[in-house]
């Protein structure tokens, strides 16, 4: 199924257009599958509705994260958001797993109520697994404001507590995992590398999130 993007704006060249929307397909693994179209919005600046659940009708470029998302839906592929404190390494990691393990099935998604850098260590660990994140960067979670996921996933006890309106989902379940960067400095003594314990977290996490998407 081919998915048609109708875009009305003119604010943007054409360029900047493809490669919004080009790129977010083919992070989904839906190279091809996307077609553009321009259009032109009317007097009051308001786009057409769409006219067939494959199209997706925007009247400005959106965030790629934005398309991203709208693109998945139109192709019936379900969607999680994970959220951490800071979306600096737990909900980076989620994400980069689920999108490599679950394309096609899932599309992974994540937000933090309080962005931070992402560190390089993680980039390095996910690279280990075969995984790109070179190109993550952190977001917070009101990027996604008005987006309804098949699950929100919250994976410290934090993020509930600073941020309690935290983006719709049709499912929200609780996934909690220890801070790498507290566990990482200290334990009994002994001092732990972070790119030692990251190790831990994606192996960790890959089986938690293997069961918990199977279900």
């Amino acid at each position: 199924m081919t998915i048609l993007i109708t875009y009305s704006g003119n604010n943007s060249t054409e360029q900047q257009i493809a490669s919004v929307f080009h790129g977010a397909a083919a992070s989904l693994g839906l190279q091809g599958r996307i077609r553009l179209e321009r259009t032109t919005a009317d007097r009051e600046g308001k786009a057409r509705p769409a006219t067939a659940p494959n199209e997706i009708v925007f009247t400005e470029l959106p965030d790629t994260e934005i398309a991203r998302f709208r693109i998945a839906q139109a192709a019936g592929i379900r969607t999680v958001l994970f959220v951490c404190t800071g979306n600096a390494i737990r909900s980076q990691m989620a994400e980069a797993l689920v999108n490599h393990l679950f394309q096609g099935k899932w599309a992974a998604f994540s937000a933090g109520v309080m962005p931070m850098a992402v560190p390089p260590d993680v980039a390095g660990v996910m690279r280990e697994a075969g995984i790109d994140t070179t190109t993550h960067r952190s977001k917070h979670v009101d990027i996604f404001k008005g987006c309804r996921f098949d699950r929100v996933v919250i994976l410290c006890s934090d993020a509930e507590r600073f941020c309690p309106n935290l983006p719709d989902g049709s499912r929200q379940d609780h996934m909690i995992f220890d801070d790498p960067l507290s566990s990482s400095l200290m334990s009994e003594g002994i001092v732990f590398s972070l790119k030692s314990t990251l190790r831990s977290l994606r192996e960790e996490m890959k089986r938690t999130l293997a069961t918990y998407l199977n279900e």
